[in-house]
């Protein structure tokens, strides 16, 4: 993914379209599986999509 992916990988678990239902609980089951592979396997920055302070901040707290 380094070599031929995004030079910042963008890891979302919601629909931030508009109309689209938001989820709660939700996005973190889906967000947080990835980040936690992906800082492990990856060099390259990564970035978080959501508008959830609660999320955003403990995506901030993972260990690198």
């Amino acid at each position: 993914m380094e070599a031929e992916g995004p030079d910042i990988p963008d890891v979302g678990g919601e629909s931030t379209r508009p109309g689209a239902v938001a989820v709660t609980e939700e996005e973190a089951r889906r967000v947080f599986p990835v980040l936690e592979h992906l800082v492990r396997e990856v060099k390259t920055p990564l970035s978080i999509d959501t508008c959830k302070a609660s999320i955003g901040e403990r995506a901030l707290e993972m260990e690198v």
